[in-house]
């Protein structure tokens, strides 16, 4: 989708004016370009840009990964790190800052456009699904019976109040892990397993509606799976 604004953030002053060239050919809107980092997070506080395209070795006491940490703070706006350098602690450094790409210069104008379209692409899905598991939250509040969500990948999205009061498990404990870390004997459709609760004990309960790769989920779709404690059967 054209016309997002990019806040470029560029201390040589060829580079930046090829930057700018290179992006609006691709249909975007320059922000910029700013070479010091304390201006970047003026700017970005300032104008909120779509995406940030970050030089890593940057004049002035702030570089670009210190920069990056102070907006991303405050701000959640995809970051693309742009830089001459590529050794070890420089990529480590990067990394720890949860950007969205680390590109080398000098760069390629087609893998930099396209970089720049994934990683916004990428941030619109984050965004769109937690927006979604938000709504899903609220929603499994409501619901009597202890709910997990949970992707066509298996990883859990959300647990409600209710599978906590059964497990212990609060929704923090179980967001993004698997579920094979409670549900070692996770079935598809209606079956009887063994779940694991917060204290590490196993307690018998139903399943309804439990997701398998074998149903050709992908990774965005989210389904519900109600667990019911199975209650021990007595003589008459």
């Amino acid at each position: 989708m054209a016309g997002e604004r990019i806040l470029v953030v560029e201390d040589e002053a060829i580079v930046a004016m090829e930057l700018e060239a290179v992006l609006r050919g691709c249909g975007y809107e320059v922000m910029g370009p700013v070479g010091r980092g304390n201006d970047a997070v003026r700017i970005v506080h300032d104008s909120w840009p779509d995406l940030i395209l970050m030089d890593i070795r940057l004049k002035g006491p702030m570089d670009g990964t210190e920069a990056a940490r102070r907006i991303l703070a405050i701000h959640d706006i995809p970051i693309l790190f742009l830089s001459a350098f590529s050794d070890e602690v420089t990529l480590e450094r990067a990394t720890d800052t949860h950007s969205y790409g680390y590109l080398t210069k000098p760069f390629n104008e087609r893998v930099l456009c396209a970089n720049i379209a994934l990683a916004l692409r990428r941030h619109r899905m984050r965004m769109k699904r937690e927006i979604g598991v938000r709504i899903l939250r609220s929603a499994m509040s409501l619901m009597p019976d202890a709910v997990i969500a949970a992707d066509g990948s298996g990883q859990i999205v959300a647990v409600n109040e209710a599978m906590t009061e059964m497990t212990g498990w609060r929704h923090a404990d179980l967001a993004g892990q698997s579920l094979a870390a409670i549900i070692p004997e996770h079935a598809s459709g209606n079956a009887t397993v063994s779940l694991l609760t917060s204290d590490r004990c196993e307690i018998p309960v139903g399943l309804k509606a439990a997701p398998t790769m074998d149903d050709g989920l992908t990774d965005e779709d989210v389904h519900l799976i109600v667990i019911r404690a199975v209650r021990p059967m007595h003589p008459s």
